[in-house]
């Protein structure tokens, strides 16, 4: 079966700088996909490449079987959504108004409305907070604002960079039950990076390893040559 995403021997430059190697990656269709590796191996950076925030100099990325060179418009039009690192809501906008940032370029409120009812049924809880100042609420909440935000295109595909940055350990596994629901409902498949390393495990279907820019080791999460090549890296 064709990946909805798939990277073939990119190399991504900046600054001088090589950050990618010869990356070949890919998610297939309702999958969700590990990157892992230490500071500055490249995780982001992958992310990024795929959804147009950075140039390739080398190589090919081919969405839903089509080569492409990406940018953000044209990849959220065409379904595939990127979530940055960290809590990053619109602090001094509404829940309701952070959510309608990601479909600015709809113009009938009747399929945004619809596109909001979807949402809450995935996140109840959000919805005593519809009014409320993203700002204000506790830091699980954004970053399921977030999560919510990345879903209003009804992507096929959402990248998330670090979703657990800074949550504490129980909003950690909450976050993580809450991409594995959404995976299960509604079939969207993830590119994950992220340090905590056994709640994401516990969901995967497939993890890179990445070091210096270059995949050292893929597999299942059950491998043994990955579940090494992640000790080694990690010290666990």
């Amino acid at each position: 079966m064709q990946p909805l995403l798939q990277l073939s021997n990119v190399y991504v430059e900046y600054n001088r700088f090589r950050a990618l190697c010869g990356i070949d990656l890919a998610c297939g269709e309702k999958q969700i996909i590990a990157l892992l590796g230490p500071n500055g191996a490249g995780k982001s950076t992958i992310l990024k490449a795929a959804f147009g925030l950075l140039p390739i100099s080398q190589g090919t990325v081919q969405w839903q079987g089509e080569t492409v060179k990406p940018a953000p418009p044209d990849m959220v039009q065409s379904g595939l959504s990127f979530t940055p690192q960290g809590k990053s809501v619109f602090p001094t906008l509404s829940v309701k108004e952070n959510l309608e940032t990601a479909v600015h370029f709809i113009r009938d409120r009747k399929d945004i409305q619809n596109r909001l009812d979807e949402v809450v049924s995935l996140f109840p809880a959000l919805e005593g907070k519809w009014n409320a100042e993203a700002g204000t609420l506790s830091g699980g909440q954004q970053q399921m604002v977030v999560l919510a935000r990345g879903l209003m295109t009804r992507p096929r595909l959402l990248l998330l960079d670090e979703p657990s940055l800074g949550l504490a350990p129980k909003l950690v596994k909450e976050v993580f039950l809450k991409v594995k629901e959404i995976n299960q409902r509604l079939g969207t498949a993830f590119v994950i990076v992220e340090h905590n390393l056994k709640s994401l495990l516990d969901i995967v279907d497939h993890a890179y390893v990445l070091r210096q820019g270059k995949v050292v080791s893929s597999g299942p999460p059950s491998d043994a040559a990955l579940r090494e090549t992640i000790q080694n890296i990690f010290k666990l």
